[in-house]
């Protein structure tokens, strides 16, 4: 018996041609006759690489749509979500193996129409060794912090083990509620903690997220962050999106203790050569105009 909800998948990629063929031939291989995968779409945010010459004679079952333009993960993920033609989206990163059915699993999640995302369980390219499972979100001297290791992983509730978030990597959503939020806020443009905003505002709504440890994944490090952008430009982002998400999120005594312990940082910080916190917060307060 087939699934009442339709599922399709959506791959945001830039320069990322090798890591994208892997991915395409693992959905090939594990889902490609699925009787209940609508689509797959792929958005290449403005490669430069051989993405667009190789890839879609490869795969001819893939919808593909190219933007001229970079526009940076939270942008071009929202945007493969929201045209990706089917009630369930599986948001995928270009550097994603897949290693299971992920689609059947599913199925009792989405039946609660109270259920906002499934997150999955991915490992390193060993395909043994445990990368991140469900995630809990802490508040640490008014910082936030995201506990996702194997020790962390937080006991089920009615059969279910509840997630803070979904990862923005390799998680099926909603796709109406996803487009309700508006998906991942250009706020946290390039990239690091849209996902975790994504989560809390949908938590906030009511809507639920769990994490799935029968949809496996590999998730391949030397991404396109990695690949595309500096050091110093990765730490500074984190930095600054962190502060912004706990600028938008803190709330009462945890809200006072952040800035208590964000002027005790500013002080302290040089005696670390921590500069990649001032550029952060720097970036902080200009995007926060």
């Amino acid at each position: 018996m087939h699934s009442q909800n339709k599922y399709g998948i959506a791959i945001p990629s830039y320069n990322g041609c090798d890591e994208l063929e892997n991915c395409l031939a693992s959905i090939e291989k594990h889902l490609g006759n699925h009787p209940d995968l609508a689509d797959v779409l792929v958005v290449d945010d403005g490669s430069s690489d051989d993405t667009r010459a190789k890839l879609p004679e490869r795969f001819p079952f893939v919808r593909w749509i190219w933007q001229e333009k970079n526009r940076g993960f939270a942008c071009t993920a929202t945007r493969a979500v929201t045209e990706c033609r089917a009630s369930i989206v599986l948001l995928l990163n270009n550097d994603i193996e897949i290693i299971s059915d992920l689609l059947s699993p599913l199925a009792s999640y989405f039946a609660d129409s109270n259920t906002f995302a499934v997150t999955f369980r991915s490992f390193q390219k060993d395909g043994k060794t445990f990368r991140e499972g469900a995630k809990q979100l802490i508040w640490k001297q008014g910082f936030p912090v995201v506990r996702h290791a194997e020790r962390h992983q937080p006991a089920p509730v009615q059969g279910k083990i509840p997630s803070a978030y979904a990862v923005g990597g390799h998680a099926a959503f909603r796709r109406d509620m996803f487009s309700d939020l508006g998906g991942f806020d250009k706020l946290f443009e390039p990239f690091y903690w849209e996902d975790v905003d994504l989560g809390v505002r949908a938590a906030n709504r009511g809507w639920r997220i769990y994490f799935e440890p029968k949809c496996r994944v590999i998730h391949h490090t030397g991404g396109a962050i990695q690949t595309n952008f500096a050091a110093t430009k990765i730490a500074t982002t984190k930095t600054c999106n962190r502060l912004l998400f706990a600028w938008r999120h803190a709330r009462g005594i945890t809200r006072c203790l952040h800035f208590l312990f964000l002027f005790f940082r500013l002080l302290t910080s040089w005696l670390v050569a921590d500069w990649a916190f001032y550029r952060g917060l720097q970036e902080a307060l200009r995007r926060r105009k």
